[in-house]
């Protein structure tokens, strides 16, 4: 995992890319503490991402609580990068 480099001491090299197919556990990747954790969180990933392409309305509707806040970090950072139009806050 990331850990600082001591001033001075050279800088590791990078990791070796592992690829892993679309439904591939992250427990085949060798002394990865966090596979388990992740397998648990891209369980949905497949599901989310088609009932969100089949919704009519372009973007997501999200939570009314933290995650507005999410939304918003989101449309300031495409105003910042300058992107055109971000997506309008929607409150249910």
């Amino acid at each position: 995992m990331l850990q600082p480099v001591p001033e001075g001491a050279p800088r590791p090299l990078p990791a070796e890319p592992i690829h892993l197919g679309m439904n591939d556990s992250y427990t085949q990747v060798p002394d990865f503490p966090l596979a388990k954790v992740l397998d648990q969180d891209t369980e949905n990933f497949y599901r989310q991402w088609a009932g969100m392409n089949a919704s009519m309305k372009p973007g997501q509707t999200l939570a009314n609580y933290q995650e507005v806040r999410i939304r918003n970090f989101h449309n300031t950072l495409d105003d910042y990068l300058g992107q055109v139009e971000a997506v309008p806050l929607v409150f249910k």
